[in-house]
């Protein structure tokens, strides 16, 4: 088996490269087509603060609350 050329293996790594962002994007930002939703969190990117719906576990009601 013949070993890649250089050319072809230095377009797989930028391809690498230019995929990360999408792969390595925290999820710290409300955005008009990824809305919050119950039971889910965002957190900011030290990890120091988590915005999120919750519901008290005792309430028997699906009364939703920000915090």
């Amino acid at each position: 088996m013949d070993p890649l050329p250089i050319h072809t293996i230095i377009c797989l790594v930028c391809w690498s490269f230019c995929l990360l962002p999408f792969y390595a994007s925290s999820s710290s930002r409300l955005l008009p087509d990824k809305p919050l939703s119950a039971g889910s969190t965002i957190t900011s990117d030290d990890g120091t603060f988590a915005l999120g719906f919750f519901s008290p576990s005792s309430s028997s009601t699906k009364y939703y609350y920000v915090g």
